[in-house]
């Protein structure tokens, strides 16, 4: 097998791999787990697709002529919106992580009333480790 092929059945293999294990969170009929698990997926997916467009604005300044500026104005125009989707996938994950933290636990976070969610999200975390 070629690099070519090995790389292709890796990455097909890790494609169908997060929708299996979204389906089969899904299945299980936990609508919550279910979410964290699509987020999590996302998350990875978004995490490749972001170096990938950080690849080609590495390669677009190194390309020179008419293809060089093509990658550049490409990159140029989708960096940002690159950068959105991690942020946001990232963030909602993070909520969805927290948001599950407390309902798990809710009973031993009652002392932290007052306190912010996050401040007792850290706290009770430590006592967990």
């Amino acid at each position: 097998m070629s690099f070519d092929e090995i790389f292709y059945v890796y990455v097909r293999h890790l494609r169908e791999s997060f929708v299996k294990a979204m389906k089969m969170a899904l299945k299980a009929g936990e609508l919550e787990a279910a979410q964290l698990v699509a987020g999590e997926c996302v998350v990875l997916a978004e995490t490749k697709d972001h170096m990938n467009w950080e690849l080609i604005g590495k390669a677009a300044k190194k390309t020179k002529g008419a293809a060089g500026k093509t990658l550049k104005k490409a990159y140029q125009e989708v960096e940002n919106e690159e950068d959105e989707h991690i942020y946001h996938s990232k963030g909602r994950t993070r909520e969805l992580w927290i948001a599950q933290h407390f309902r798990r636990h809710r009973r031993r976070c009652a002392c932290f009333e007052g306190a912010s969610l996050l401040t007792a999200f850290f706290v009770d975390t430590q006592s967990i480790i």
